[in-house]
This record gives C-alpha cells, structure tokens and sequence, in this order.
C-alpha cells in the first residue's frame, strides 16, 4: 500500500517534469508482480508495452514474422487516419467516386465511405471464399452501411483500394512512409502478398513482433520515438475514445481501433472481432499499458490482465452508461423469431444452414422477462430485465436489443442476431419446403386437362414454374461461389436467376387462374368436382407460402451475381 501511494504521489508531482512517457512507464513493474500471473502476460507468445518500455518481447520475437491476422486492421487504420491528417483523403467522402468500376453510385443507398469501413459497418457480405478474381465480384451488400458492425475483410480491401487509387502508391508503400517511417521501423518490418488482389493482399499480410509493438504504443500515447504526435489530437480521440458506433449504452463502444469494454474502475480496448488467430491485444490508454497476445486473447491472459489493472492502475471516471440505458424508452415489443447474424453471407446454403441452426424464439412475458427457446425447441432461458433493451441470466449471460437506428438486432452473450419474424421460423421456411414444392408440382395433373384451355395452362405453368424454380434453387445452393470465384462466370448466375424468378412469377399465376376458375364457375365435373376445389386451394396458398420461403431465402426477385 505503501509503494502504492507513493507510485501516486510521484506521478502527481513529476509527470509536468519528467513528460508523459517516463510517468507511465513505471506503471508495471514485472518483478512486483505474482508468479501465477506473470506467465500468463510475459511468454513466448505475450508481452506488454508499458510507455516507451517492452516487457518480455525477446530479440528473437522482435526480429520474427508473425501472421497479423485481424491486426492489420489496426496498421490500416493509422495509415488511413495519416492521410487524412495530411488531407490526402476525407473521412466521409463516398468511395464510389474514386472506384466507380468496383463499387456502384446508387443514389437509393447509404454511400460507403471510409468512416463506414473504419466502424465495420460498411455492410459488405462476408465472402464464401477468398480466390484472384475480380475485386468487384466480392461486392455483395447485406445491410446498409451504418447500420450494423460485424467482422468484414471486403470493406477492408475496398478501403486499400481506394486508397492505393487515391494516392497511386501502393498500401505497403503507404504503410511504410506514414507508420514504419514515423516510427523508425526498418520497411522489413512489414510483409504484403505481391498481388493485385486487395483480399489476398491482406489474408497474407505479416509483421515482426517490433512493429506489432510499436503500432500497440501508438494506441496507448500516440508518439512517435522522438516524442512528437503521431496524429492530431481529434483523430486520435478518434482511436482510443470517441464512440464512431454502437448498439446499446450497455454494449462495448466502438471506436476505430476497437471496442471500448469496462469493468469495475477500468477501461480498456481491445479488437472488435474476437481473434481466433493472430495478434490481439488489450490496451488501456489512460493508463498508458496495454498487453498483447501473439495467439488472440484467451481467458487466462483476460483474467491476468484484468486483475493487474484493477489492482495496479488508477481508476478511470465513471461513465454515464447505466443512467444513459435507463431513459430509454421502449417502443415496441420484441417477441419473434431472430437468425443469427455476426457473420451475413451471400451464399444461399450458408443462410439456409444458418435459419436451420441458429434460430431464437423470443417472448416477452408480463413481468418484462423475456423468455428464450433455441432453434432445438429443448433449451428455454428466462432473462430478467436490468434496463430497457437489456436483460440478464442468473449466470451473467446479458441479452440485449438494439434501440437505435439498427433496431431490430439482439445481441447474445456477444452472438448478433437480427429479427426475422416468420421469415425465420425454420418450420414454415425449411421443413415445410418439401411439401410445398411437392404440392405445386401436382398442378401438372392439369397439364393434359380437357375442361378448357386455361385449366391447361394453369398446369403447365405450375409445372414449368416449379422447374425453373427448383433448378435455379439447386445452382444457387451448390454452384454459385465456384462459378463467381473460381469460374469468373457471373453471367451464368444471372441467367439461373433469371430462370429462377421466371419460374416464381409462372407459380405466382395458379392462384390468379384458380379465382378466375371459382368466378367463371368453370370446374371439372362429375366425380372431380369433390376434390379439385380444394386442390386449388391448396395449390395457391403453396405458391404463396413459396413467395415468403424465395424472400426469406434471399433469392426472390434477385437477379444480379453480386
């Protein structure tokens, strides 16, 4: 305790005097630490930047390629926000302007800009795979940009795009003159895929252990080696405490380096896409020490660094979240069916595998619980509500429902799922799906009709139609990442999808020929007046009910490859 007052009283004093980097640089101090807790923040794979001090990057570490995973997000993110400072590009300016032939002006749609790509809500879908072929063919939007973040290396490749075109350098050019330079990093440091794929580019992108240091210290002070600012003051709020985006005043923040999480007296940041390999770290600018792990973060190495910093730093202020989350109003009721949603996909099979494995049912009850049941139906939760939109489980689980402009959105014990209502209940969309199209199928029964001729172009269409539909349906389902990345044939998929709606509208015409049967009083007679009435019924609420399946699935009245 007594080390500790002291610690503070020194700092108090001898910060104006001796400059912000020594102050901090004593914040840590790895001999004072517990044995149990120093493997798990200084080992062949984690260490800690502590002001302008590295503890436990050995020179072997510093000198060795590491793969950066999602952490070339953040060298891409200083890159960027160096052009800016220097005016080379705007923060909000629409991409689209500078790459019209990757990504198209649409006036009905929120424009893509760098700020979008920073925040990871650009929108882009996730890719099926990652091959050479044209850059444009990836550019697949499931949500409007803005709305909603999730992991997304399209938008990340567009912006080293838009910047390489913007500036005519190339972005391992960019990154050596604004951040390896800055930072009196040798260009070696730094390693970038030699290809004209933007994806590739950074899917292959790796770093030695000095320059994932020195891009962690730029988080946690914002100097340069020689003490000067690396960026302005307003960007670099920008990095570790403006909120660019969020859900919910009691979800993490997002900033443009990552989230902003709190426990207790603490604040820090950390990636916004969980890392499942790579470098990660967890940064604490205000008190100038963030940890880094070269795997991703684990629990252990949570754990440790959580328990130093709430018994070694200073308590930060106290944020106004809770009273914030309080004065929200809710403004309608959340029951219904939710799919999952962090990970949105172009591919149908991949939306089909996810309504079929990852469906929520959500009912609201009196008490204002809500109350959970996963897609098995056999696991039902009762979360109790701790503020409006936010709810929790007796184990800490939290739920919790966006109120903002991405309404609509549930995020569970960190899992994003969107609302779908009966478009994302598996049994009307998928176990029913059979039968529907079995029931359509036997409006061929009418093809060879001789009551009229209408009678038998009801047929034929039903059948026809169902055809078409079914065969674009199998396409889609199995053929279109290999033909779109592999094939580079985008034709061919507009052309299916062309068969395809085609077929939607032919299946959309038996209820239209069914009334005007009813109203014309034309039906079959003798023994098939008994059942053909209801047949037809049967038939039109199937093409119905196919209608509803083709949205939910994505397909109807789409027609373009990406």
């Amino acid at each position: 305790m007594l080390l500790r007052l002291t610690y503070i009283f020194l700092t108090i004093c001898f910060t104006p005097l001796l400059g912000q980097a020594f102050a901090q640089a004593i914040v840590v101090n790895p001999d004072s630490l517990p044995s149990t807790t120093v493997g798990n923040v200084i080992s062949y794979e984690t260490f800690f930047v502590n002001g302008v001090y590295t503890h436990g990057l050995t020179k072997n570490m510093a000198k060795t390629d590491v793969y950066l995973g999602n952490y070339y997000k953040t060298l891409l993110t200083f890159t960027t926000l160096r052009l800016v400072a220097n005016d080379k590009i705007k923060l909000h300016e629409s991409i689209s302007f500078t790459l019209p032939n990757i990504l198209e002006r649409n006036p009905f749609r929120v424009a893509v800009t760098p700020h979008h790509i920073l925040t990871e809500t650009a929108g882009f879908a996730v890719p099926a795979r990652v091959t050479d072929a044209p850059f444009e063919h990836y550019m697949s939007h499931v949500r409007t940009a803005g709305q909603m973040a999730h992991d997304d290396i399209v938008s990340w490749a567009l912006l080293v795009e838009f910047l390489e075109t913007k500036t005519g350098h190339s972005i391992a050019e960019l990154m050596t003159r604004e951040v390896l330079q800055p930072l009196n990093l040798p260009p070696e440091s730094l390693t970038v895929a030699d290809t004209t794929s933007p994806l590739l580019k950074l899917r292959d992108i790796s770093g030695t252990g000095s320059l994932i240091a020195e891009l962690t210290r730029l988080i946690i002070q914002n100097r340069t080696p020689d003490q000067s600012r690396f960026l302005p003051n307003e960007l670099y709020s920008l990095v570790t405490q403006q909120q660019s985006w969020r859900m919910h005043p009691l979800t993490p923040n997002h900033t443009y380096i990552g989230s902003l999480n709190s426990l207790k007296t603490q604040r820090w940041l950390e990636p916004n896409a969980n890392q499942i390999e790579g470098p990660s770290f967890m940064a604490f600018p205000e008190a100038g020490v963030a940890f880094v792990s070269l795997t991703g973060l684990n629990n252990n190495f949570r754990e440790a660094v959580t328990t130093i910093a709430l018994d070694m730093f200073l308590p930060v202020k106290n944020d106004n979240r809770q009273n914030e989350a309080s004065m929200l109003v809710p403004y309608e009721r959340f029951s219904g069916y939710y799919v999952r949603a962090d990970n949105p996909t172009a591919w149908l099979k991949d939306r089909l595998q996810t309504i079929n494995s990852h469906q929520l049912h959500i009912r609201e009850e009196n008490d204002g619980s809500l109350t959970v049941k996963q897609h098995d139906g056999r696991r039902t939760t009762s979360y109790s509500k701790e503020a409006p939109f936010h709810y929790t489980l007796y184990n800490g689980e939290k739920l919790t429902l966006s109120p903002f402009k991405s309404g609509g959105y549930l995020l569970l014990d960190g899992t994003l799922y969107r609302y779908a209502g009966i478009l994302g209940n598996k049994l009307f969309v998928i176990t029913l799906f059979p039968f529907v199209i079995i029931m359509l199928l036997s409006s061929g029964f009418y093809a060879n009709s001789k009551t009229s001729k209408a009678w038998r172009r009801m047929g034929q269409f039903g059948l026809a139609g169902t055809l078409l539909i079914c065969i674009g349906l199998v396409c889609d389902y199995l053929w279109w990442p290999t033909v779109l990345f592999d094939w580079n044939m985008p034709l061919l998929i507009n052309l299916w999808r062309l068969a395809l709606n085609i077929g939607l509208m032919l299946v959309l015409s038996l209820p239209l020929f069914a009334m005007s049967f009813v109203r014309q009083n034309t039906m079959p007679e003798g023994a098939a007046v008994m059942f053909v009435p209801l047949h037809l019924a049967l038939i039109s609420i199937a093409a119905a009910a196919l209608f509803l399946i083709l949205v939910a699935w994505g397909v109807a009245a789409e027609f373009s490859a990406y």
